[in-house]
């Protein structure tokens, strides 16, 4: 299931390497299963490496996918480089789950000085083939997946009125509940954490069996690890996807509806996204998207509402931090989901579900190949206008009078500086997907608008 095609020692551009190389995994490595060891000795010129972690490359994996400790005695190393701090204990190992990575994919072998002083010592390259678990569910998943304040709250609710289509509560609740558990099967298929229960552990604390950490030593029994990293995976995504199943199956039956389609629920362009879109094959998408300089115009308006930061400003200094890490960051993903996953998915641009909701609707309902019949497009829209009535709550989530008022907002609220850093740094994004640049940056490629 997976192969290893290339592994590159990474050229030293932090200045912060003394020695470094990578034991596992080696061009050529197969493995029948889905998780992948990654060991090896790192160490500074000056000081020890702290930690080495594993970050899938690209833009929507792009996490932490396993983190070790430096501190493995390394004889060989102390012998081959005394001079280099801490080379008798150089050494590190962490295991990781590929679930939800592409085909193609890519990581990262980054080693930490510190908090904040990362070196990047080898990529490794490999494929992969997704995981079948055979599982057969009663309701297929709709993945709504935006950014926040892109109007995820009002097209979640305008598909939930649809009988084919089950979403629980979601113009009071934020339901994440095939997203929280497609996060846990990812968690206990890293072979950190499989392995962790069978070779014992420190059970002083209460999550030892969730804790990050070099992976433990493993049993020795060829069997024992083929079953665990093997069927036991295959099982572990099985029981959460019968857990989704059961949940949704319940608030069908609450909402009086005997056989809907599709379960419906917002994500983000994320790795919970990337699995449960490899673990049901037959899932649908809708990518809701959002000029992104307007969201950015959202932001700042709800949090000044709320009067505490969010929605990844939080964690910046500064708007332009903010533009530059995280939103760029976000639209990446949500760009490269698009390219990812488009043969599955439908593009619902915010813009035109405000201006003409009743004939984007019924565009989204044909792709999903539900009834979108006139009546049916008006009696949605009718129930979620008398929803809106009843719940308060939704009135204070608005930072405009009127949802037309939040079209093109950016060209009276955002600063000419802002304006000009978001041509720079999201072109890319806004061309894609069809909106308006005033003046594009140069040595920047962009595709066809998406429509």
């Amino acid at each position: 299931m997976i192969e290893i095609t290339d592994v590159e020692k990474a050229s030293d551009d932090s200045g912060l390497l003394g020695g470094y190389e990578l034991d596992e995994p080696r061009p050529g490595d197969t493995r029948s299963f889905h998780e992948l060891t990654v060991s090896g000795w790192v160490t500074g010129h000056a000081e020890a490496a702290a930690a080495v972690e594993v970050r899938s490359a690209d833009a929507v994996t792009g996490r932490s996918l396993g983190k070790s400790p430096v501190g493995f005695e390394r004889a060989d190393v102390a012998r081959a480089f005394p001079h280099l701090p801490a080379a008798a204990k150089s050494g590190f190992e962490t295991g990781v789950s590929l679930l939800g990575l592409p085909p193609e994919f890519e990581l990262n072998v980054i080693a930490w000085f510190g908090e904040r002083r990362p070196a990047t010592i080898a990529v490794v390259r490999g494929r992969r083939t997704p995981i079948s678990t055979e599982f057969d569910p009663t309701l297929q998943p709709l993945l709504v997946t935006s950014l926040g304040r892109s109007g995820s709250t009002w097209l979640m609710g305008l598909l939930s009125e649809h009988p084919d289509i089950v979403s629980y509560r979601p113009l009071e609740y934020e339901s994440r509940v095939a997203a929280s558990w497609m996060q846990l099967a990812h968690s206990l298929t890293s072979p950190g954490r499989y392995l962790r229960p069978v070779t014992g552990t420190d059970l002083h604390e209460w999550h030892w069996w969730l804790a990050d950490g070099p992976v433990p030593e493993r049993p020795g029994d060829p069997g024992l690890e083929e079953f665990l990293s093997g069927d036991n995976v295959g099982a572990i995504v099985r029981f959460a996807q019968g857990r989704i199943d059961d949940f949704y199956q319940r608030v069908a039956a609450l909402q009086g509806r005997s056989s809907p389609r599709y379960f419906a629920e917002k994500f983000m362009p994320d790795l919970a996204a990337a699995v449960t879109a490899e673990v049901y094959p037959n899932y649908r998408e809708i990518l809701l998207v959002r000029d992104v300089r307007d969201v950015i115009c959202s932001i700042h308006a709800f949090n000044a509402k709320r009067g505490y930061p969010a929605f990844g400003r939080e964690l910046a200094t500064s708007d332009e931090e903010h533009l530059r890490g995280p939103m760029r960051d976000s639209a990446a993903a949500l760009l490269e989901s698009w390219r990812r996953r488009g043969d599955r998915a439908i593009v619902v641009r915010y813009e035109d579900l405000v201006r003409d909701p009743h004939a984007l609707l019924g565009q989204t309902l044909e792709f999903l190949e539900l009834d979108a019949s006139d009546d049916t497009l008006r009696r949605m829209s009718a129930a979620v206008a008398r929803a809106e009535l009843l719940i308060p709550e939704l009135s204070f989530h608005r930072t405009t009078a009127e949802a037309t008022a939040s079209i093109g907002r950016w060209k009276r609220d955002l600063s000419q500086a802002l304006r000009t850093l978001c041509e720079e740094t999201l072109a890319e994004f806004l061309e894609t997907f069809g909106y308006e640049v005033e003046e594009s940056p140069s040595g920047i490629e962009t595709t066809s608008p998406v429509r």
